[in-house]
């Protein structure tokens, strides 16, 4: 449609007629062009499976503001591959891995964008457990239902206070890094790991260990800022490209 159209939001300009109509048909009014159909101040909500490309993002952003919330699900890769295996039989591994790269970014101008779109997101759920368990019972580790619930008290906005997650607190202070910083990515991966340090200090931890790859200077610089030394070095822990790592380590008491 994007390519056809020369539009990269024509999949959201359909998705905003087609929820212009079924508002109309809910409320009972007759389509007038140019007449926009208002909301009746139920809650009500249309959901648009699903975004693959900024520009859509930004056009139904603009269109609806804050009505509209963009959600952001998460999968291991090798679980999302098993499950594309057994939803489509007849594809092999192959197909299947490049079905996924051209879905994360195609390199075409019109085609998807997931994982820039995904960077848009309001809000995460992570989809990796699976909903059943071996012997087809519930799976607790499966949240989904849990998240979504509490998203719904957060657009609601009702007597229930809804307080932010670790990691939600994490992104806000990264995003807001991200707007002073003329180096953003240096200034939300501090602010990222000055908040995963407070709390690893809150949970009492000891201490903090990671890994850098050798020749990435500008990130073992940002962690000896915040205190971090290095202790060892790992030989070929990384691949594409190989190279050693260096690992580095941090007192919190």
């Amino acid at each position: 449609m994007r390519d056809d159209n020369k539009d990269l939001a024509a999949v959201a300009k359909a998705f905003a007629i087609q929820i212009r109509n079924e508002r109309a048909k809910k409320l009972q009014v007759t389509l007038e062009p140019g007449v926009a159909v208002r909301p009746d101040g139920n809650f009500r909500a249309y959901v648009l499976d699903s975004i693959r490309h900024p520009a859509e993002v930004q056009l139904l952003r603009h269109i609806y503001q804050d009505a509209f919330v963009l959600i952001g699900v998460v999968c291991e890769s090798d679980t999302r591959t098993e499950r594309l295996r057994e939803k489509y039989p007849e594809a092999g591994s192959v197909q299947v891995d490049e079905f996924m790269k051209r879905d994360e970014k195609a390199p075409e101008p019109h085609g998807q964008k997931v994982s820039d779109a995904f960077h848009l997101a309001d809000f995460f759920i992570d989809n990796t457990p699976s909903r059943k368990n071996a012997d087809g019972g519930p799976n607790r580790a499966w949240e989904v239902a849990d998240k979504l619930s509490r998203l719904v008290k957060i657009i609601r906005q009702g007597d229930d206070v809804v307080r932010p997650e670790a990691n939600e607190t994490a992104m806000w202070h990264a995003y807001g890094a991200s707007m002073r910083s003329a180096c953003m990515s240096r200034q939300v991966g501090a602010a990222l790991l000055d908040h995963v340090l407070q709390e690893a200090r809150r949970r009492k931890a000891n201490a903090a260990f990671l890994e850098v790859r050798s020749a990435n200077h500008a990130a073992q610089a940002l962690y000896e800022k915040s205190g971090f030394r290095a202790i060892a070095r790992r030989a070929n822990y990384y691949s594409d490209p190989r190279e050693d790592a260096v690992v580095m380590t941090l007192n919190l008491g």
